[in-house]
């Protein structure tokens, strides 16, 4: 899995809604999913020192993505 960026969230957003028999109206906001477990909760990890946010499913703990991580300030 590579990291994905602002640019890979904004295209994703763009692109709409990609589950199976979506009829959602609204596409304005993006929400994450387990592929492999749809409708399941999904859990995000930050271990210390690490540059990414780990996404992943909540029941199977499948990696959905890893979202690069930026400081606000560079010292």
């Amino acid at each position: 899995m590579g990291l994905m960026h602002l640019e890979d969230l904004q295209e994703a957003l763009s692109a709409g809604c990609d589950m199976p028999g979506c009829d959602h109206k609204n596409h304005d906001t993006l929400f994450l999913h387990a592929m492999c477990h749809p409708g399941e909760k999904i859990e995000a990890s930050l271990k210390r020192g690490e540059t990414h946010l780990l996404v992943a499913c909540g029941k199977c703990h499948e990696p959905i993505v890893a979202i690069a991580l930026a400081r606000r300030t560079v010292h």
